[in-house]
């Protein structure tokens, strides 16, 4: 069996990885909110390509 030790520290270990988890994709999430925000701030891949044919379009 394992030893309640071993146990707890897994536990700790495995809700600790969760959290790890959520607390990236809420940065990311923030991150993206603030790139949006910030154009200057480098874009997200597809927004960058919508940008150049948006700009394009209106040098035409």
């Amino acid at each position: 069996m394992i030893s309640k030790d071993r146990a707890a520290s897994l536990g700790i270990w495995l809700v600790g990885g969760i959290m790890l988890k959520i607390a990236r994709k809420k940065i990311m999430k923030a991150r993206r909110k603030s790139i949006a925000r910030n154009s200057k701030a480098l874009p997200p891949l597809g927004s960058l390509e919508k940008r150049k044919v948006f700009s394009r379009s209106l040098s035409q």
